[in-house]
């Protein structure tokens, strides 16, 4: 007998679990009498568009800058594409992938470990 394939159950009021942590592409349903939650981690990972490529940099990056460290120092993260590398595996490999073939400027090397 053929089974739908079901993420495994979360909170319907919630994309949070118990330690606070988010849990990536979770889309909440408007209603949840009528319409299950939809898990949307493929198209974040798996799609071959920039929005990866831009978000590490653009929001990443400048938070770990913004910060300082347990001594006060200023925290400077390299500019050159060659001092960085980006890996991932799975879905995530093919979001590394994207990210070294959409801004090669900034991830010079790639590794990708299964990229499915």
């Amino acid at each position: 007998m053929h089974r739908r394939y079901r993420q495994p159950h979360r909170s319907r009021r919630t994309t949070r679990d118990s330690w606070g942590g988010v849990w990536p592409g979770v889309v909440k349903a408007a209603d949840e009498k009528v319409a299950l939650d939809r898990f949307n981690r493929s198209y974040e990972y798996d799609g071959l568009g920039d929005a990866y490529a831009r978000f590490i940099p653009n929001e990443i990056w400048l938070a770990a800058e913004a910060k300082t460290t347990g001594e006060g120092r200023t925290i400077k993260l390299t500019k050159s594409g060659s001092d960085r590398a980006i890996g991932e595996s799975g879905s995530g490999a093919i979001a590394a992938i994207a990210a070294g073939w959409k801004s090669p400027d900034a991830f010079t090397r790639v590794c990708s470990v299964v990229g499915t």
